[in-house]
């Protein structure tokens, strides 16, 4: 009795086996009559998805849906793609994007593989889903665990591989990408039975971004608007495949040799030390701070990776840079203490901007009710009316002789009716508020206006004289900008 075991054909014979085998069907004749890569390239897939699933039958650490494959055991998720086929030197807005994708024109590869398909086989081999950037939720960084991506013809050997960044060029550094990309998982809609990740969609439909796109399944480590990145990643020589050539793209989550996660989420309170109080006018009948110096800021810290510690500003900051040392990425939420004045609040943001970077300290939105630290951090250039861009409403903070704050809405008016003129006369009326809970009702009387309230506050006025007002109109002026006078 012959007892020799058949050899199981790999993944990649399966593919080609299957290329083979559409081709035959399609075009009997030796498939010399040219075709559409993309229908050769998805029939393929159809066939080598199958061959996966019936190979893979019964074990429960593979996870197989059309062109992708995920295995806990080895650590690895595997998806086919096709090169676009973007000559050396080529512009480059995607790595990757899907098969619905608008922007293939400008991606190095497009994936078989749904970008749903291959979130689902990135968590289940353990990787936790992160968050893509939203600038309107002040979500500025991409947030999540690294991948890092490789990428072979998939009729070449294993040794063919090479880094999927390295296929890209930056003009400005003659810099290949940094090697791993977060794992943000793109953003989702429709309820929990029917999913719809919105990678997906037709535009831009990117799976792999070069820039931080607000619904990429992948994003780069670093700030990367793509308003500066456009036009400066080309095609290296390492990412010239020919166009239709099916591609084997493998991600492999990043080893951490601490066992901990990348992302560790950091909460830092800042209150006014015991000097910063100084006695307010008796009227008032209350305590309001003074213009402490930053060095006598007690801060708070909390987080998944630190344990509570009380410090000043300068010993939280150092905590924090310790974990960036260990290779960890700080996302901190920042939360001010109401009785801080506007002016401590500018002074500290200034201090954060300084240490909000790839290298530092990713600063998370702020707690509900509260004011993202770049508010406090207006263009000064805003104060000149006339060098605006568009006209916000105004509100305008001022103390009387009681001590009492008084409270100013101001509109400013454009007016573009006058012939000839390039700028729009300004007419500025201003509304005293008997108080600022007022201040809804106003705008809402006065109608118009943009979503953006300018807030021009003495520098010792506390903040909580102007967070509430900011608090009441948020649901239609949601942008708010402090000005320190």
């Amino acid at each position: 009795m012959n007892t020799k075991k058949r050899a199981i054909p790999s993944p990649i014979q399966l593919f080609l086996l299957a290329i083979a085998l559409v081709c035959a069907v399609a075009h009997p004749a030796a498939a010399q009559k040219a075709t559409p890569w993309r229908a050769k390239n998805v029939q393929a897939v159809e066939s080598w998805t199958q061959a996966q699933r019936a190979q893979a039958a019964g074990d429960t650490n593979v996870w197989i849906a059309r062109g992708v494959v995920a295995n806990r055991t080895t650590h690895q998720v595997q998806a086919v793609a096709e090169a676009t086929g973007l000559d050396n030197g080529a512009i480059v807005e995607f790595l990757v994007v899907g098969e619905t994708s608008e922007k293939d024109y400008e991606a190095l590869a497009v994936s078989l593989a749904r970008a749903s398909d291959l979130a689902h086989a990135l968590e289940f081999i353990g990787m936790p889903r992160g968050r893509p950037i939203n600038a309107a939720l002040c979500q500025f960084w991409a947030k999540g665990e690294r991948v890092t991506i490789s990428v072979r013809p998939v009729a070449a050997a294993e040794t063919a591989s090479r880094p999927l960044a390295a296929c890209l060029l930056d003009k400005r550094t003659t810099q290949p990408l940094p090697t791993a990309f977060i794992y943000a998982g793109s953003r989702w809609s429709g309820d929990a039975a029917h999913p719809a990740c919105r990678a997906d969609d037709s535009a831009p439909g990117a799976m792999v971004s070069t820039y931080n796109e607000p619904t990429v399944l992948l994003d780069v480590p670093e700030d990367a608007p793509q308003s500066e990145v456009y036009g400066n990643l080309v095609v290296a020589p390492a990412g010239v495949f020919a166009g239709g050539t099916p591609l084997l793209l493998t991600f492999t989550p990043e080893a951490r040799t601490d066992g901990l996660a990348r992302v560790v989420d950091v909460s830092l309170e800042v209150h006014p030390g015991p000097t910063a109080l100084i006695a307010a006018p008796a009227a008032t009948n209350t305590v309001l701070p003074g213009a402490a110096s930053l060095g006598a800021l007690v801060c708070v810290t909390r987080g998944t990776g630190p344990s509570c510690t009380t410090n000043d500003l300068a010993g939280a900051l150092n905590g924090l840079e310790a974990l960036t040392k260990a290779g960890r990425d700080p996302f901190v939420t920042v939360s001010l203490d109401e009785t801080l004045t506007v002016a401590t609040a500018r002074d500290l943001a200034r201090v954060l901007k300084s240490v909000d970077g790839p290298g530092g300290i990713r600063v998370d939105p702020p707690p509900e009710g509260q004011l993202f630290y770049r508010a406090f951090l207006p263009d000064e250039a805003w104060r000149t009316r006339s060098a605006r861009m568009a006209q916000p409403w105004e509100l305008r903070l001022g103390r009387g002789p009681d001590g009492a704050w008084h409270y100013m809405l101001v509109q400013v008016v454009e007016d573009w009716s006058k012939p000839g003129k390039l700028e729009p006369e300004l007419t500025v009326k201003e509304h005293p508020l008997a108080r600022w809970e007022d201040l809804p009702a106003t705008i809402k009387v006065l109608g118009g206006g943009l979503n953006t309230l300018f807030v021009f506050a003495p520098a010792a006025a506390p903040l909580s004289a102007i967070m509430p007002a900011v608090r009441l109109v948020h649901a239609t002026q949601p942008v708010a900008f402090v000005f320190c006078d």
